[in-house]
């Protein structure tokens, strides 16, 4: 709850006071410095609990997306990249590596990334969406359907956008 988020902060700086070689302290605060419009703040924090415990893999995904949105996709892919060889199977990394790769039309990649994040259990609504844009991408129309099927069978999506892709690629392969 945001209002409440000061006082969380607070405590967390009282817990790190105490006990400044507990990692997940400067985890769970930096995660509320992003939340509440802190980025400086959570990058340290980051930063810390990196050097305390460089085998978390929660933290290298947390400072992933905190790279992300400051626009740092080098940096981001990486801290992914170690997200996912400290945790095989943590999928929102691999999903998070794959929209990146997205923006910077390497669609081939993103692919694989996508893949990897289904593989580790990791097939949301949001993932099938992103993997039928890089299909259309591709120009492997067959298995965007496919995709955009997920999201509206599947998932029951109500998004009438997904429904107009979708009918529109039907259209394209004169399937009416």
């Amino acid at each position: 709850q945001n209002g409440k988020d000061p006082e969380a902060i607070a405590d967390y700086s009282t817990a790190i006071k105490l006990n400044p070689d507990f990692g997940e302290s400067y985890v769970n605060r930096g995660m509320l410095y992003v939340k509440t419009g802190q980025p400086e703040n959570a990058l340290a924090d980051f930063n810390k609990a990196v050097l305390i415990d460089g085998k978390n893999a929660e933290v290298f995904y947390q400072r992933g997306i905190l790279f992300r949105d400051m626009k740092k996709q080098t940096e981001a892919l990486a801290d992914f990249a170690k997200a996912t060889t400290l945790s095989p199977t943590m999928g929102k990394a691999f999903f998070e590596a794959g929209k990146i790769h997205a923006v910077q039309h390497k669609n081939d990649v993103a692919m694989g990334e996508y893949s990897k994040a289904i593989t580790a259990g990791f097939a949301t609504e949001e993932l099938y969406r992103e993997k039928g844009n890089c299909n259309v991408a591709l120009g492997k129309n067959d298995e965007a359907i496919k995709d955009y099927s997920m999201v509206i069978e599947h998932f029951h999506s109500t998004d009438a956008e997904m429904y107009r892709t979708r009918g529109e690629l039907f259209a394209r392969q004169k399937n009416y």
